[in-house]
């Protein structure tokens, strides 16, 4: 009550108003502030039917409703189900739209004007016509939402309580609210800071009438629970502002302490992960003494983009956006699930679950739940290429708990590549043909199973590149021509005299057409390569290069023309881009590979994949092993800008491809090609990069 008499007398709520109120009652603060305040002010109450966007809106719009009382994460889908309806309006509208957000933030912030009430009134009428307060309790609100929210004219307040203390300890009042604080403490409570640090920060203690008196019949948990003059240790971190707005950092329990001594706020580093492509949730945690990350991916997103090198895709995001972090924030490794991260009913997450869950996903198990399948289901799997794909998967995966659900990226550890190894198993077992746009939507094994019914018996299409990506072979005109010659100068000199460039043994490359096969740690390798090569070997060489890095605009497309860069996808278009570079042999030219398929992190060798095999399979032409050292020192992953460091590239003797794959050891013919020429490089690296 305490609370509750101190809530109204501030006038937040009225008669004429109605609190929407999509939380459950069991927990204090949606009880208190969202229940007991409006009714103990003359206030409608109104439940929806669900805590859904559709649900809340239809209530909000029903019943008129002025307030809504929720959790952060609710606010968060509000923005983000938001962002998703911009980007998918036209683009001279959605252009529109974010500069008005940006004026109206700007002056919101600058000249204390919200026009975004006027302005955005369409948009928000959305949600519900009436709508104008937003309460925010349970968690931190994260700040770009709240600005974001303000912006488009709604008011938005938080607060910061516990269940011990009823659970408002301070809130931020209407027209004097400080975005990104928790406000200033409540009638009758008081808040202070224990041993701050220099910043300020340090334990928050409150007592006041609010405050409990104890743990019912826990008297030992009861004087942990307060000083000895009688202040609540709240076990949250926290910091109060000259004004007295209280800002909270963090829990004293939640703190990550790294192996040297570092702290750091979970919440400040996975906000700086959200809301980037294909990464629906991330939580970080300690694991022996490293930050790690565990990661949901967003699989309706990955199904528009292509799913086939989904773990690859979030592994460049979380490094490219750990730039911007302090070295001791960055992550060193992480894991992925397709399973929620546990959270309580108000969205907090629940730590203590993770380390355990991120052990099961490094290990590629996840807990299996028995499901009733839906009659959809039933008949997928008991129709013709369903039934037989199915008992084909269950044969090939027999030591693994196989279920609709199963993900073949995530559970089953299928890369883009090693899709051609299975779409060519399936032709050849079943002779079901699927196309590269089909195995791009495919996420799950519902997915697969859809996609072989819809593709029926086709006859079995020998890979082949498409007349798109051929075009990319074509002879170069007299323009392109002197600027390659131009480009091609200025690289040999640049290299040797910014990078003291070393060749070692350039005296074993064999006649052509050549399969020339390299390591992978920095942008720096294959510029290190091409001044590496002779001018006559450089002049029929291509190279295999990624459409996500050369191919996204027209300057990049003209430099891989006059490059000679071959495209290659690994999300949507593997198996004819293999197809592709089979012909670059097939025509007598070179072509230079990264088997890694991707830059190792630590300069040290990563697997390789079994691209080449396929490639050399059609076309057995001599293999050179090449290593590039130095150039990770000089640019490695993760750095703006390279440094000046000596870079080697050494040639290895050539391997005879044909006969790799006649002698294979008892091994399957592709893990032999790719361990050989992995050996080989191996051989040529310094011995710390092996």
């Amino acid at each position: 009550m305490s609370n509750v008499a101190a809530l109204a007398a501030e006038r937040l709520v009225d008669s004429r108003d109605r609190a929407l109120l999509p939380l459950p009652l069991h927990h204090v603060y949606p009880l208190t502030v969202g229940l007991l305040t409006p009714l103990a002010c003359g206030a409608a109450v109104v439940f929806p039917a669900g805590a859904t966007g559709p649900d809340l809106a239809v209530a909000s719009s029903a019943s008129g409703a002025t307030i809504l009382v929720a959790v952060p994460r609710l606010y968060s889908a509000l923005v983000a189900n938001l962002r998703a309806v911009l980007s998918a309006r036209p683009r001279a509208s959605a252009t529109v739209v974010k500069i008005g957000l940006a004026f109206a933030g700007w002056l919101r912030r600058h000249c204390g004007m919200r026009i975004g009430r006027a302005i955005f009134g369409r948009l928000r009428r959305k949600l519900g016509p009436r709508l104008s307060l937003l309460v925010s309790g349970g968690a931190a609100l994260d700040r770009d939402v709240e600005d974001t929210l303000l912006d488009l004219g709604w008011e938005v307040l938080s607060g910061y309580g516990l269940t011990e203390t009823s659970p408002i300890l301070t809130f931020n009042r209407r027209g004097t609210s400080r975005p990104g604080s928790a406000g200033r403490p409540l009638a009758g409570i008081e808040i202070r800071i224990a041993r701050p640090d220099a910043e300020g920060i340090g334990e928050i203690e409150a007592r006041g009438r609010g405050v409990f008196a104890g743990y019912l019949g826990d008297p030992g948990a009861t004087r942990e629970a307060f000083t000895p003059d009688g202040w609540l240790r709240t076990r949250d971190l926290g910091r109060l502002d000259a004004d007295g707005y209280l800002h909270v950092v963090a829990r004293v329990t939640e703190t990550i302490v790294l192996a040297g001594g570092k702290k750091l706020v979970p919440e400040i580093v996975e906000a700086a992960y959200l809301g980037r492509p294909l990464i629906r949730e991330v939580a970080v945690l300690a694991r022996g003494g490293a930050l790690v990350g565990l990661v949901v991916p967003d699989l309706e997103r990955a199904r528009a983009d292509g799913a086939g090198r989904l773990t690859t895709l979030i592994r460049d995001t979380l490094a490219a956006q750990s730039r911007d972090l302090p070295s001791h924030a960055r992550l060193s490794g992480f894991a992925v699930t397709r399973q929620p991260l546990p959270r309580t009913p108000l969205g907090k997450i629940q730590r203590h679950l993770l380390p355990a869950l991120y052990d099961q996903a490094l290990e590629a198990r996840r807990p299996q739940e028995v499901t009733v399948p839906t009659a959809e289901d039933a008949a997928l799997v008991a129709g013709p290429a369903g039934g037989a794909l199915w008992r084909w998967l269950t044969a090939r995966y027999g030591d693994r708990k196989l279920d609709l659900d199963t993900s073949p990226q995530l559970d089953l550890g299928i890369d883009s590549l090693a899709w051609v190894d299975i779409t060519l198993a399936l032709e050849r077992d079943l002779g079901i043909t699927l196309r590269e746009a089909e195995i791009a939507r495919i996420a799950t094994l519902r997915d697969l199973l859809r996609e072989a019914a819809a593709a029926g018996q086709r006859e079995a299409e020998a890979p082949a590149a498409t007349p798109e990506q051929e075009r990319w072979l074509a002879p170069s005109g007299i323009g392109d021509a002197i600027l390659g010659a131009v480009l091609e100068s200025g690289l040999r000199v640049l290299m040797r005299i910014a990078f003291r460039l070393q060749v070692v043994d350039a005296n074993l490359l064999p006649p052509s057409p050549f399969l020339l096969c390299a390591n992978h740690a920095s942008y720096l390798d294959p510029f290190a390569i091409a001044a590496a090569l002779p001018h006559r070997r450089l002049r029929d060489t291509y190279w295999g290069g990624w459409t996500g890095l050369l191919f996204a605009n027209r300057w990049q497309r003209l430099f891989s023309r006059v490059a000679r860069v071959i495209p290659v996808d690994p999300d949507r278009a593997m198996i004819t881009s293999l197809a592709l570079a089979s012909v670059v042999l097939a025509r007598g030219k070179n072509l230079v590979w990264f088997p890694e398929g991707e830059r190792s992190l630590d300069g040290r060798l990563l697997p390789f994949r079994q691209g080449i095999a396929y490639v050399l399979e059609r076309n057995p032409v001599a293999i050179v092993p090449a290593c590039v050292s130095g150039a990770f020192e000089a640019w490695p992953p993760g750095t703006r800008f390279p440094r000046r460091r000596p870079i080697t590239v050494r040639f290895g003797a050539a391997l005879d491809a044909a006969r790799l794959l006649a002698v294979a050891n008892g091994q399957p013919r592709h893990e032999c090609i790719v361990e050989s020429v992995r050996d080989a490089i191996a051989q040529l690296a310094p011995q710390n990069r092996r």
